[in-house]
């Protein structure tokens, strides 16, 4: 008797597994706030072993359902919607955790980060350059975008090395 297998949208598995890894970012940046260390933002790459682990995840959800198969582009896929899912989330928590309730934690990060490069050995234009470019991008608004999109692709690039292990080809019919 052959078993029969359904199919599941890889939007609804990326869904899922999205709404995980979202909840997994938010709970990294809290405890990162709350023991006042290096904060970490969405696309780091502290985030690349819960990348890992939430991709082959999803994938073996999605091969439940296939009778364990699954193309090299369904996984992408996959990985994309569980990138994308997970990083608006955690981006939006940030955005009004920055913007409405720790209103100076940007000015803080700013100053760190203006610290780091001021003690370098970095040409004193450089050091005004890069201070411009920090004073544009942290703020609330690019942060979402930024953080968004790096960790979009930091996902990507982590499900091409899973999805290149967890992909697999259909039993031969007999």
């Amino acid at each position: 008797m052959q078993q029969q297998y359904t199919s599941i949208p890889l939007s609804n598995v990326g869904l899922r597994y999205g709404i995980i890894l979202g909840v997994i970012t938010i709970v990294i940046f809290l405890i990162s706030i709350l023991f006042e260390g290096q904060v970490v933002i969405g696309g780091s790459l502290f985030h690349f072993p819960f990348y890992a682990v939430i991709v082959y995840r999803a994938h073996r959800y999605f091969k439940q359902y296939t009778g364990g198969y699954m193309r090299f582009g369904q996984g992408m896929r996959i990985a994309s919607w569980t990138g994308l899912v997970g990083n608006l989330m955690s981006s939006f928590f940030t955005y009004v955790y920055v913007k409405f309730i720790d209103t100076p934690f940007l000015d803080t990060l700013r100053d760190k980060q203006v610290a780091e490069i001021a003690g370098s050995n970095l040409p004193k234009a450089d050091i005004e350059e890069l201070v411009k470019i920090l004073n544009e991008l942290l703020r609330p608004e690019p942060l979402f975008f930024t953080t968004v999109i790096g960790g979009w692709i930091s996902v990507v690039i982590v499900a091409l090395v899973v999805t290149k292990f967890t992909k697999t080809k259909p039993a031969p019919a007999h």
